[in-house]
């Protein structure tokens, strides 16, 4: 099932309810459809909530998981989702292939790989910043990511024949899989790795287990740093760092293998109602990711009444 639009403008963005966008988002994005061949532009989504503590890992996270790996991906041509928080579309190429699908719970992604098979471009610009209000509550936390992951785990299953398929090119060889890797694999094997540590502990390694857990922490460290330098972000975020494997990586992995368990028994995945407060602020400046853009003021955004939002 797939729905349509009315936008007769060349270019449409698009964006979250709990998103805002800087003011120079379209100065950021516009240039990239001077290319004909590209479809749509990944943007930056960032964290706008950082005062609590599960807000503030998430903003880490976003910065090391989300937007470093999408300057991975642009270098080969393979975002593998274009944010619903923030982005922007040639309309052509949404005609191309049918607008945005319905069928899995996490539509952006499925857009997206949607575009790269039909042969459309889909850079990633970091100066496109957008400011998105994140969960705040371990329930609203746990829900969105379960959707995330189920949503995943329906868009790999749905494009499954493009998969290591040479025709389909890099999407197949590299943006599938990648995303298969990034999102479902990896948070359920990195506890697995710190389970294996305990074991070497339990069994009297210590020495192997001491050298193996500060090889990995150095190497996470090391990462971490250089994703908050390259983003100019708040290196007080460093700080957080720490808790990315302690807290965050057990969270993933209980939303993931959650999500892959109900997939595999058939479950229907569904949106559930998450909360929202209105608690984005930006910042008194832009922060320079990219040159040439500039902005002013700053401060929280005008209040709202409380509302619900689904994620």
């Amino acid at each position: 099932m797939e729905f349509g639009f009315t936008s007769r403008r060349e270019v449409i963005v698009v964006l979250d309810a709990d998103t805002v966008l800087t003011p120079d988002f379209l100065r950021a994005v516009g240039p990239h459809f001077a290319d004909p061949s590209v479809g749509a532009v990944a943007g930056n989504v960032k964290v706008g909530n950082r005062r609590s503590f599960l807000a503030r890992l998430q903003a880490l996270e976003y910065i090391v998981s989300l937007n470093l790996d999408r300057r991975a991906q642009a270098q080969l041509n393979v975002i593998s989702v274009v944010p619903g928080a923030a982005g922007a579309f040639r309309r052509r190429a949404l005609l191309d292939v049918g607008g945005y699908p319905t069928a899995t719970l996490v539509e952006d992604a499925d857009l997206t790989v949607a575009l790269l098979l039909a042969g459309w471009r889909i850079p990633y610009e970091p100066a496109a910043i957008a400011w998105t209000e994140a969960p705040e509550r371990l329930g609203a936390v746990m829900r969105q990511r379960r959707r995330w992951s189920f949503g995943t785990v329906e868009v790999v299953a749905k494009h499954a024949g493009a998969m290591f398929d040479p025709r389909t090119g890099r999407v197949g060889l590299l943006g599938l899989p990648w995303m298969l890797l990034t999102q479902v694999l990896l948070p359920l094997g990195g506890p697995l790795a710190d389970a294996f540590l305990l074991y070497l502990a339990v069994v009297g390694d210590l020495g192997q287990a001491a050298l193996i857990l500060a090889l990995s922490i150095a190497l996470e460290l090391v990462m971490v740093t250089a994703a908050v330098l390259v983003e100019r972000e708040d290196l007080r975020l460093l700080l957080w760092a720490p808790l990315l494997r302690l807290v965050w990586r057990p969270l993933q992995l209980v939303a993931v293998a959650r999500s892959v368990r109900s997939w595999i028994h058939g479950d229907a995945g569904q949106w559930r109602t998450i909360e929202r407060y209105n608690s984005v602020e930006l910042p008194p400046t832009r922060i320079p990711v990219s040159s040439g853009a500039r902005r002013s003021g700053g401060g929280p955004i005008p209040p709202l009444p409380r509302s619900t939002d689904h994620g």
